[in-house]
């Protein structure tokens, strides 16, 4: 653990999720955050709009605790789908939400698959 901040060293981390990232993984970060003295989610379960004020306004000073790397590869029967909507005249796109690493290695991934994914 790195004494200043108490967690995972920054740096590091930020080179472990590009790697992986590059890869072509899901990379969520874990972060946790402790208070002293109060909780301020008490007696707040029930009110969702409230928590997620109290969330915003407590999403600050979290101490990185680590990543976690998710293989999530393409389906096995995106080629033989898309080859069918070719045939049948659809153009395909690739839609993502993923981190741009992610979404451009899994671009490349599919490159040899399916040469022709407009973007």
């Amino acid at each position: 653990m790195d004494r200043k901040t108490k967690g995972v060293p920054l740096f590091p981390t930020l080179q472990l999720q590009r790697r992986w990232s590059g890869e072509g993984q899901r990379v969520p970060m874990l972060c946790r955050r402790e208070f002293h003295g109060f909780n301020p989610f008490a007696g707040r379960e029930d009110d969702p709009a409230e928590l997620e004020v109290i969330v915003a306004a407590h999403n600050t000073d979290l101490c990185i605790v680590g990543l976690v790397g998710i293989v999530d590869p393409p389906r096995k029967e995106i080629p033989s789908v898309v080859d069918i909507c070719r045939r049948a005249g659809i153009r395909v796109f690739m839609v993502t939400g993923d981190f741009a690493l992610t979404a451009a290695a899994m671009r490349t991934y599919l490159n040899g698959l399916l040469a022709r994914i407009a973007w």
